[in-house]
């Protein structure tokens, strides 16, 4: 009886890994086949399952991290090529919250984008921006930018700013810039 029900508990082990190993196929996530091998051999079936789906886990962090890192690279390059406001509406949440160093957040899309379409309206001449750094985690993104402008109330502008940004639902939910005066 109780080899039966060991070979049961076999049984439905390597059912669940073979489950886990076509969960793995169908997120496109890759496995090396020896790890498998490795623990079904050793009959280790459900520290086999464990250990796939914390690898599923860790590739799911890394796709997410690396489709932040594309737009991020697309959210600068729209800033880049003069479509800030395109920008904004393309990678911007309802709900955002934008904060000019430790000054009060303007909260809302609404709110923030009349306040990005009244920092244009002001720009008098732009000689530049570039990208210096940027990095992107787990929702989370900073970007380092060299700006140079002149602005009608602030006269000419040439300073670095870090904006960090928060990502919920595949947009920036809160972004911070730090710069000096």
């Amino acid at each position: 009886m109780r080899e039966k029900n060991n070979i049961q508990i076999k049984l439905i082990a390597l059912l669940l890994l073979l489950l886990t190993g076509q969960l793995l196929l169908h997120l496109n996530l890759i496995i090396d086949q020896r790890f498998f091998l490795t623990y079904i051999i050793g009959e280790h079936y459900a520290m086999a399952v464990v250990l796939c789906f914390i690898k599923i886990i860790n590739q799911t962090k890394l796709k997410t991290m690396n489709n932040l890192t594309e737009k991020l690279t697309d959210l600068n390059q729209l800033v880049l090529d003069g479509k800030m406001l395109e920008a904004f509406e393309k990678y911007y949440h309802d709900d955002v919250a934008m904060q000019e160093n430790s000054n009060t957040a303007t909260i809302g899309k609404e709110a923030n984008r009349m306040r990005e379409q009244i920092f244009l309206e002001n720009i008098t001449e732009f000689r530049g921006a570039a990208v210096l750094n940027m990095a992107a985690g787990d929702n989370v993104s900073f970007v380092e930018w060299k700006y140079d402008y002149t602005h009608k109330e602030w006269g000419m502008r040439n300073y670095t700013q870090v904006s960090k940004q928060q990502w919920k639902d595949g947009k920036i939910i809160h972004e911070q810039f730090f710069y000096g005066n």
